[in-house]
Protein backbone atom coordinates (compact mmCIF):
# COMPACT_ATOMS: atom_id res chain seq x y z
CA UNK A 1 0.00 0.00 0.00
CA UNK A 2 3.14 2.24 0.91
CA UNK A 3 4.54 1.90 -2.94
CA UNK A 4 1.06 2.44 -4.04
CA UNK A 5 0.68 5.86 -2.68
CA UNK A 6 3.99 7.29 -3.28
CA UNK A 7 3.21 5.69 -6.65
CA UNK A 8 0.58 8.17 -6.64
CA UNK A 9 2.42 10.90 -5.11
CA UNK A 10 4.80 11.06 -7.59
CA UNK A 11 2.77 11.13 -10.90
CA UNK A 12 -0.10 14.43 -8.92
CA UNK A 13 3.41 15.21 -8.56
CA UNK A 14 4.17 15.48 -12.11
CA UNK A 15 1.01 16.59 -13.48
CA UNK A 16 0.60 19.10 -11.24
CA UNK A 17 4.28 20.41 -12.58
CA UNK A 18 3.22 19.75 -15.95
CA UNK A 19 -0.17 21.64 -15.66
CA UNK A 20 1.57 24.88 -13.85
CA UNK A 21 4.19 25.12 -16.47
CA UNK A 22 1.52 25.98 -19.07
CA UNK A 23 0.01 28.58 -16.90
CA UNK A 24 0.46 31.93 -16.24
CA UNK A 25 2.48 33.20 -13.18
CA UNK A 26 -0.43 35.57 -11.62
CA UNK A 27 -2.94 32.24 -12.23
CA UNK A 28 -0.27 29.93 -10.11
CA UNK A 29 0.05 32.93 -7.45
CA UNK A 30 -4.28 32.81 -7.35
CA UNK A 31 -4.37 29.32 -7.39
CA UNK A 32 -1.95 28.95 -4.38
CA UNK A 33 -3.91 31.64 -1.90
CA UNK A 34 -7.29 29.98 -2.87
CA UNK A 35 -5.72 26.62 -1.75
CA UNK A 36 -4.15 28.08 1.29
CA UNK A 37 -7.00 29.81 2.29
CA UNK A 38 -9.12 26.76 1.76
CA UNK A 39 -6.77 24.96 4.23
CA UNK A 40 -7.06 27.18 6.73
CA UNK A 41 -10.71 27.43 6.74
CA UNK A 42 -11.20 23.86 6.98
CA UNK A 43 -11.89 23.45 10.76
CA UNK A 44 -14.75 26.06 10.61
CA UNK A 45 -15.91 24.92 7.24
CA UNK A 46 -16.20 21.73 8.98
CA UNK A 47 -18.20 22.96 12.08
CA UNK A 48 -20.24 24.86 9.62
CA UNK A 49 -21.49 22.05 7.49
CA UNK A 50 -22.36 19.97 10.91
CA UNK A 51 -19.65 17.51 9.17
CA UNK A 52 -17.32 17.22 12.19
CA UNK A 53 -18.64 13.58 12.76
CA UNK A 54 -17.09 12.31 9.85
CA UNK A 55 -14.32 14.36 9.75
CA UNK A 56 -11.60 14.37 12.83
Amino acid sequence: MGDLTRILQIFLFHLTRRIVNRMPFWVVIVLAVLIIALLLSMPFLTKFLGAEGWIK
